[in-house]
């Protein structure tokens, strides 16, 4: 069942995470000069607000820690409306327990509000975007500052 979540949200096969296994290059080669921190299972930090993401080591993360992960992102994140209109979703202080979520640069109280520019709609559309994108662009309101968390994804 982990390999099939994983399948949906990062959109590799079985035979894919078999393959592809942590520590393998991530697409084009990184300036060394450019990485801020490297870390396990295909996530390096480009900068405060830029990371590299491979599908793979994605994926080699879930399946590992799976439990936090998938119900951190169901209890720990909540929508936020405006009347009518989903403005977002808040992460929960709870999200910062997991390594994966703070990988990712996430912080207890940061609002996420659009992957490239769109509105959400929903959290399986937010993964789904994952799915098939090479850049997301996650506009992200900390603290009452607006920020663009780019993502590279490999």
């Amino acid at each position: 069942m982990v390999h099939a979540i994983a399948r949906v949200l990062f959109g590799l096969s079985t035979v894919g995470l078999l393959l592809s296994l942590p520590g393998e290059p991530m697409g084009p080669m990184l300036e060394r000069s450019r990485v801020l921190r490297s870390i396990d299972d295909g996530i390096v930090r480009l900068s405060e607000s830029e990371w590299r993401l491979s599908r793979a080591g994605m994926i080699a993360r879930m399946t590992r820690d799976f439990v936090p992960i998938i119900s951190l992102a169901e209890t720990a994140l909540t929508p936020l409306y405006e009347g009518d209109r989903l403005v977002g979703y808040r992460v929960g202080k709870q999200m910062e327990r997991c390594a994966f979520y703070r990988d990712l640069g996430l912080r207890g109280g940061d609002l996420i509000q659009s992957v490239n520019g769109e509105p959400l709609q929903s959290l399986y559309e937010m993964y789904l975007k994952f799915r098939w994108l090479a850049q997301a662009d996650v506009a992200i309101e900390r603290r009452g500052r607006p920020l663009t968390f780019r993502y590279w994804i490999d």
